[in-house]
C-alpha cells in the first residue's frame, strides 16, 4: 500500500523549507514502497508552498502522482467499480490508471466524484482553480488518514509516524486516552493515537480546506443505509436474501482477486476465513492458493479446523508459530509499526502471520475482517438480539432463539449474566462508581491525579440503542475501522496489501444492512445467512462450528509465562509522564499473579506496552 503525505503552507513558506519537510517525513513511510516521488507547488500557484508526495514500488513517478494545470493528486488502493464508472462516464479513458479516473471523475462532477468511486484507499486532491485540498477515506475506513493542523501548517499523512516526525514540539499526548486504555483496553475510541492535534479522517469523509476562507470543513458523502427492525421471519424472504447475500460476496471476492496469479490468504479455520478460501477455489480452481495459520504450543485445536480447508481446497499449508519466547521484543516491533500500544496479543498473532506472508514473497493478501461486524459474529450479540425480540413483545421468537443456544456454544445464564451487567452498567451506577468497583486496586497502580481527572471530565453519555442493527451498524461503521487500520499498518510495514472483501464492499454491506435482524441471528446462528450463503461452498463441518475463533492466542498462559520477564522490563523503563505508580503496582503483582487475575494481567501488559510506546517517542 502506497504512504501519501501532503504538507500545506497556510502562510508564507519557502519552497526549500516545505521540501526539507515533505522529504523528511517521507522517509518514514518508505517501508510502503522504497521510492519517493513529490512535487512542489509554487507560490504562484494557490500563493503557497504546497507539498504532495506518495512512496510507492513504482519508480516512475508519473504512475504515482497525477497532476496537470487544473488539479494534482495522489491515490493509495484500488477502485472496484471501474467497469460502471466507465460506462456511466465514456469520457472516462478505459486505460486510465485509478489515479487518472479519479482525475476525470472530479473534473467532470467535484466533490460529487468522491462519492461515486467504491473500493478502498485514501486520496489527497489539490484543486488549483479554486485553491481547495482534498482528504478523502474510502467509505469503510480500509486504509487510514490522519491530519494535523497549526496555525501555520496543514498535514495530511498515511500514518501518525510522519507527523509527528515532523512537527514533535507541537504535539501533545492526550493524557485521557492513556488512562482509559491503561484501565480498560479502550483504544478504539481513540483513533486520533493519543495525540490533541492529530485526528483521523472518519469512514465515508472527506476534509476540504479553502485556501481563500481559510476554513477546513468535515464533509460524509456517503451514509450507509440500514433497516432499524427486527422484522418478521419468512422462509421465501430468506431464500432470496441468502441468494443475494452470495451473488454479491463472489462479485466483492472476484473484484479482489482479480489480474491475481496468486494468492495469499490468512486461514484460522473459523468461517470467515474458510469462506474466502473455499470461495476463490470456486471461483478459479486454477488459481495457486496458499494459506497462513497462526499456531500456538498451548492450543492446538485451530490447526485441526484449518487443515480440512487446506485438504478441501487443495492449498499449500504455511504454518507460522506463535510463542511467549519473543512476546516483549514482538511488542516494541508493533508498536513501532502502529504507532500506538498494543491492546492484547492477538495482535501478534496476526503480525506474524502477515509477515509470513511477506516472507514468502507475496505482495498482498485476503483478510476476512468485517464479517463479524457485518453479519452479527460476536457472542455479545445474542444478549442484544434477545433484548430487542422482547423488547417487540416476539416473546416466541425470543423463546426459540434461547432454546437453541446451543448452537452458539452459549447458556441462558451467560446471556442473562450480560443482559444484567449491561442494565445495571447504564441505569443504577454512575461509571465512575461502576469503574472504581471493577477496577479498585488497578486505579491505585496509577497516578491518583489523572485517574480523578478522567473521571470528573464531563462524558458525551451514548444514547441507548433500541435494536440489534443499530449496535452493529456502529460496530461496522465506527469500530471496524479501527480493527482494519490495525491490519493495514501491520501489513504496509511489510510492504503488503492487505485485502478485505467483507469490509470494503459497498453493495454486499448495503444488502445486509437493508436485511431485517431475524435473518442475523435465526435458530441460535450466529452470522445465519452468510453460513446459508457458503452452503456447498464450505465444508458443512466448518459451518456447523458453534466457536467464534480468530488468530487466536492463549493471552492468559502466555502472560503468566512472562510474568517476571515483563515485571523487570517495566521496572527499567522510564515513565516521562509519571502515569504509573511502579511501586504500588509491583507490591500487589506477585498476589494478582498468583491469584490468575487475567484482569490484572491484561493491566500490566498495557503498562509495558504504553511505556514501550511513550519512550518510543524520545
Amino acid at each position: 500500500m502506497k504512504g501519501l503525505l501532503a504538507v500545506i503552507a497556510k502562510k508564507q513558506s519557502t519552497k526549500q523549507f516545505i521540501s526539507e519537510k515533505l522529504h523528511y517525513g517521507l522517509a518514514s513511510l518508505l517501508h510502503r514502497g522504497k521510492h519517493q516521488h513529490c512535487i512542489l507547488l509554487p507560490q504562484n500557484e494557490m500563493n503557497s508552498n504546497i507539498g504532495l508526495g506518495v512512496t510507492s514500488d513504482n519508480t516512475q513517478a508519473e504512475a504515482s502522482i497525477f497532476t496537470n494545470d487544473s488539479i494534482s493528486l495522489v491515490f493509495a488502493g484500488k477502485i472496484l467499480n471501474r467497469k460502471h464508472l466507465i460506462a456511466t462516464y465514456p469520457e472516462i479513458n478505459d486505460s486510465s490508471s485509478d489515479e487518472e479516473l479519479i482525475a476525470d471523475l472530479y473534473l467532470q462532477l467535484g466533490e460529487i466524484a468522491f462519492s461515486l468511486w467504491e473500493g478502498y484507499g485514501s486520496i489527497i486532491l489539490i484543486d488549483k482553480k479554486i485553491e481547495k485540498i482534498y482528504a478523502v477515506r474510502d467509505f469503510t475506513g480500509t486504509s487510514p488518514l490522519f491530519f494535523f493542523q497549526s496555525e501555520d501548517f496543514l498535514v495530511f499523512s498515511s500514518e501518525i509516524r510522519p507527523i509527528y516526525t515532523m512537527f514533535p514540539e507541537q504535539i501533545h499526548i492526550k493524557q485521557e486516552a492513556v488512562v482509559s486504555y491503561l484501565l480498560w483496553g479502550d483504544i478504539m475510541k481513540h483513533q486520533q493515537d493519543f495525540f490533541v492535534e492529530i485526528e483521523a479522517v472518519a469512514p465515508s469523509n472527506f476534509i476540504a480546506y479553502s485556501r481563500t476562507k481559510k476554513e477546513i470543513l468535515h464533509k460524509q458523502y456517503f451514509r450507509l443505509p440500514y433497516k432499524s427492525c427486527v422484522g418478521r421471519y419468512n422462509e421465501y424472504d430468506e431464500k432470496i436474501i441468502v441468494a443475494k447475500t452470495k451473488d454479491l460476496f463472489f462479485n466483492a471476492m472476484e473484484n479482489h482477486i482479480a489480474g491475481k496469479t496468486q494468492l495469499a490468504v490468512g486461514l484460522s479455520g473459523g468461517l470467515d476465513s474458510s469462506a474466502i478460501a473455499c470461495t476463490v477455489k470456486a471461483i478459479n480452481k486454477e488459481i495457486p492458493l496458499t494459506v497462513f495459520t497462526a499456531v500456538n504450543d498451548i492450543n492446538q485445536g485451530e490447526t485441526l479446523w484449518a487443515e480440512r480447508i487446506v485438504r478441501y481446497t487443495d492449498a499449500e499449508w504455511v504454518k507460522v508459530n506463535c510463542t511467549s519466547q519473543t512476546l516483549i521484543d514482538d511488542c516494541k516491533r508493533i508498536v513501532d509499526c502502529q504507532g500506538i500500544p498494543i491492546f492484547n496479543t492477538s495482535s501478534l498473532a496476526q503480525y506474524k502471520v502477515i509477515e509470513a506472508v511477506s516472507q514468502a514473497g507475496f505482495e498482498s493478501m485476503i483478510d476476512g475482517q468485517g464479517s463479524d461486524e457485518l453479519f452479527g459474529g460476536y457472542n455479545h450479540y445474542y444478549s442484544l438480539m434477545l433484548n430487542e425480540l422482547f423488547s417487540e413483545w416476539m416473546f416466541k421468537d425470543g423463546m426459540r432463539l434461547t432454546k437453541n443456544l446451543s448452537n452458539a456454544d452459549l447458556s441462558l445464564r451467560t446471556i442473562l449474566k450480560v443482559l444484567l451487567k449491561d442494565f445495571v452498567k447504564r441505569n443504577l451506577l454512575k461509571e465512575k462508581h461502576f469503574a472504581f468497583l471493577k477496577r479498585k486496586e488497578i486505579i491505585a497502580s496509577l497516578s491518583s491525579d489523572r485517574v480523578n481527572a478522567y473521571f470528573r471530565r464531563k462524558k458525551n453519555r451514548m444514547p441507548i440503542k433500541e435494536n440489534f442493527n443499530e449496535y452493529l451498524y456502529e460496530d461496522f461503521t465506527f469500530y471496524l475501522s479501527f480493527l482494519l487500520r490495525w491490519g493495514e499498518h501491520s501489513a504496509a510495514n511489510f510492504g503488503i496489501d492487505c485485502l478485505t472483501p467483507f469490509a470494503d464492499s459497498r453493495a454486499l454491506a448495503q444488502h445486509v444492512f437493508e436485511t431485517p435482524s431475524i435473518y442475523k441471528l435465526h435458530k441460535g446462528w450466529s452470522k445465519y445467512i452468510l453460513r446459508e450463503a457458503m452452503k456447498g461452498v464450505v465444508p458443512e463441518e466448518v459451518l456447523l462450528r458453534k466457536q467464534k475463533v480468530g488468530f487466536y492466542t492463549p493471552e492468559n498462559k502466555w502472560l503468566e509465562q512472562i510474568a517476571d520477564e515483563m515485571k523487570a522490563y517495566l521496572h527499567n523503563l522510564p515513565d516521562k509522564d509519571n502515569i504509573i505508580n511502579k511501586e504500588h503496582l509491583f507490591l500487589i503483582w506477585d498476589k494478582q499473579f498468583a491469584a490468575d487475575n487475567i484482569v490484572f494481567k491484561q493491566f500490566a501488559f498495557r503498562c509495558m506496552n504504553y511505556l514501550i510506546w511513550r519512550n518510543s517517542l524520545g
